[in-house]
């Protein structure tokens, strides 16, 4: 049973930005400062289609005709809101590059035999199209760190590969791509790891990168050096990685666990212990509210309001 609260507090309130526009993407910056993508309510379902089959249904790779987004960026009021036409991305995450640039990932992508499509795209802070790369398909996650390097998770379908993909872009799991779209670095198991089939929680956090992934969910961190460092973990399923000195936070979980929220001491012999359980008190729904992580904080968008939890108010012992 848990044992203490954690509350996520209001931080603000987006709705005099959201006049006659609808959210269809929303991400957490290197700096904490939350990213919103926009567009009208008429073009909002433009970003989401499927095809239907009487097999399956399966997400688009393009969107059903080119649309315009309005990329704002807020901390403790509105700090960047740039608009960019002809967004072609389905599914889109969004991110920006420390000097107010951003980068814009469709999750979806084939391979066909004219090539791969281009996912991902940069955009000048005028939002001006810069360059196209392609990042792969299957991406669960895009976090730029404040050094600029982009790191991709992948689920499984961009691991094992769907769409054309013999030989997977995502198939390491986690790619580090430069800005350019080149990939400067993959992902390969620790010593007595699986692979990664299935990128659960990606954290990036200042010059380091927290994993916790299918099949294992060990806690993974990936250094500035690019060494890697393992702590065992027995809780399965988590959907965010949040990370404050030797503690860790995992949001989330299966079925009856999606509200599930534990925090654990990382200890110097590879284990990690100390399971504390909170309840969390929240004005929405967690169940069907996305939660993200970044650094050593949760954060939330529902109905139009910014929520935030900070390990930091957790009243944790040092």
């Amino acid at each position: 049973m848990p044992s203490k609260t954690a509350t996520f507090k209001p931080k603000l309130d987006l709705t005099p930005y959201l006049d006659g526009v609808e959210i269809i993407s929303v991400a957490v910056a290197y700096d904490g400062s939350l990213l919103v993508v926009s567009t009208t309510a008429d073009k909002k379902d433009v970003a989401f289609g499927r095809v239907d089959n009487s097999f399956a249904s399966f997400p688009k790779t393009r969107s059903n005709e080119p649309y315009s987004v309005a990329i704002m960026r807020f901390s403790s009021e509105l700090i960047q809101n740039t608009i960019v036409s002809d967004v072609e991305q389905s599914y889109p995450i969004i991110q920006t590059f420390p000097d107010g640039s951003f980068l814009l990932v469709g999750s979806r992508c084939r391979n066909l035999p004219s090539g791969p499509e281009l996912n991902a795209a940069v955009y000048g802070a005028d939002g001006k199209l810069e360059h196209r790369f392609c990042a792969g398909d299957g991406i669960a996650d895009v976090q730029i760190s404040e050094h600029g390097e982009i790191w991709v998770s992948y689920f499984d379908e961009g691991v094992f590969g769907n769409f054309g993909w013999n030989e997977p872009i995502g198939s390491s799991g986690l790619n580090c791509f430069n800005r350019c779209g080149e990939i400067a670095w993959r992902f390969s198991a620790p010593e007595g790891l699986d692979e990664i089939a299935d990128c659960y929680a990606m954290n990036v956090n200042g010059d380091d990168v927290w994993l916790c992934y299918y099949t294992d969910f060990a806690f993974v961190r990936i250094d500035k050096n690019k060494n890697k460092h393992v702590w065992k973990n027995d809780v399965c399923g988590a959907g965010a990685l949040a990370v404050e000195a030797n503690r860790v936070l995992l949001f989330g979980g299966y079925g009856e666990d999606k509200a599930r929220c534990i925090v654990q001491t990382l200890s110097s012999a590879g284990d990690s212990k100390n399971k504390t359980n909170f309840s969390v008190q929240c004005p929405f729904e967690l169940e069907t509210t996305r939660v993200m992580a970044r650094g050593s904080e949760l954060h939330a968008v529902h109905e139009g309001k910014w929520y935030r939890l900070s390990m930091g108010d957790l009243g944790l012992q040092s």
